[in-house]
């Protein structure tokens, strides 16, 4: 099920579980598109060995949950686990150019 066709039923149906299925979807798209942007800092040198350590350990809890054929029993919080470590990575994505 595409991201916008998750997020169509989720309003439509109101149901909760359906919700945190549509915004995992879109979380895990943000953070695909981050990690690319971010790949090319890091081959232009532009991240600090820190700044790589923090997007490794991210990469260890949101892979998981994001990669393709994933089981997540439990969107909600899977959701909740990876929103912080996106959010990061969101930042440090607009940090530098």
């Amino acid at each position: 099920m595409t991201v916008a066709m998750t997020a169509a039923l989720a309003a439509c149906t109101g149901d909760k579980q359906t919700d945190f299925t549509a915004r995992l979807a879109v979380a895990c798209d943000s953070y695909a598109s981050t990690l690319k942007v971010l790949a090319v800092k890091r081959d232009r040198r532009e991240l600090t060995p820190k700044e790589i350590r923090t997007v490794n350990d991210i990469r260890g809890v949101v892979n998981p949950v994001c990669l393709p054929g994933s089981n997540v029993p439990d969107v909600r919080a899977a959701f909740l686990k990876i929103s912080d470590g996106i959010a990061i990575l969101i930042k440090m994505k607009g940090t530098r150019s």
